[in-house]
């Protein structure tokens, strides 16, 4: 991140110092991060998905548990990806020129519905012990 000190003057023409940044390179690195953990959040779901999605296929007998852990990984997978990705746009995120709004309140209402991740982890639980 390239970066210098230099006079700068505002609109009222009143000088000060001002550094300078050559690039954001903060910012890039945050949005990476942030994609990176909310790509590994997906990818850990995904197995568990096509477990349960098996699971009820093939009618097994613990099709209750592989659903309720895929629920509580999926759940947890979007409200991740819907925070990093108003993390990474800002508020702008919220405003309606953006379909960003629309996808994470599928992801905070689909969270809950059919039960949150908690209740879904504490059923997992139950089963297996």
């Amino acid at each position: 991140m390239a970066q210098e000190m230099r006079f700068v003057t505002n609109q009222h023409g009143m000088l000060f110092f001002a550094l300078i940044q050559a690039h954001d390179g903060f910012g890039d690195l945050a949005s990476e991060i942030a994609t990176a953990a909310s790509r590994l959040q997906v990818e850990f779901a995904r197995p568990a998905v096509h477990r349960a999605a098996w699971s009820v296929a093939h009618d097994v007998a613990d099709r209750a548990r592989d659903v309720s852990m895929a629920k509580a990984m999926a759940s947890d997978a979007a409200l991740h990806v819907a925070g990093a990705a108003l993390q990474c746009h800002g508020a702008i995120g919220y405003t309606v020129e953006y379909d960003l709004h629309l996808w994470m309140k599928r992801a905070w209402v689909l969270g809950t519905a059919w039960g949150d991740a908690r209740w879904h982890r504490a059923r997992v639980g139950r089963a297996i012990l």
